[in-house]
């Protein structure tokens, strides 16, 4: 009877493990919790940018209409959500790779950079030094999230996302 009991409970964890992680598309872009695999971070970068687009858009329209002073305002807007995005993809790929602390920090900061960029006056010298320092910023992050492999295993930060795969 002891042994049924902790089968049952095995295939209940186990169910538990991946309903869990079945997150939507909406959940991956916005969470941030969980882990993400290489290629699932790459494919949600890529995505961002055709969401900035969409965003530029409707930015432009009301860019017109409004006086050049308010400009940053409405780039802050419209482009903190995709900013937010691409920090959580940031944040899972970390915590597949086993970071956190300083990681998380460091790319809070990178994120502020580049939220910093995207609403700065184009042409203007700020522009070029925010410019600069977001691509430094960017750099080991990039690393780091493309190149170096997560996590065999669970981790404190959730469960293998190749684990069905392995």
């Amino acid at each position: 009877m002891e042994d049924l009991d902790s089968k049952e409970i095995f295939v209940l964890e186990n169910d538990f493990t991946q309903n869990q992680w079945k997150m939507n598309l909406f959940e991956q872009l916005t969470s941030l919790e969980g882990r993400i695999n290489r290629q699932r971070f790459i494919l949600l970068t890529l995505l961002t940018y055709p969401i900035m687009f969409l965003l530029f858009i409707p930015n432009l329209i009301i860019s017109i209409f409004i006086p050049e002073i308010l400009w940053p305002i409405v780039d802050m807007i419209f482009y903190s959500p995709v900013v937010y995005i691409l920090y959580s993809i940031i944040i899972k790929r970390l915590y597949d790779t086993g970071r956190s602390g300083g990681w998380i920090i460091y790319a809070q900061i990178f994120s502020v950079a580049y939220l910093l960029w995207l609403i700065t006056p184009v042409g203007t010298d700020i522009e070029f030094i925010l410019d600069i320092s977001s691509t430094i910023l960017a750099f080991p992050l990039g690393i780091v999230c493309i190149f170096y492999k997560g996590d065999i295993g669970d981790n404190e930060h959730g469960p293998d996302p190749l684990s069905r795969f392995q």
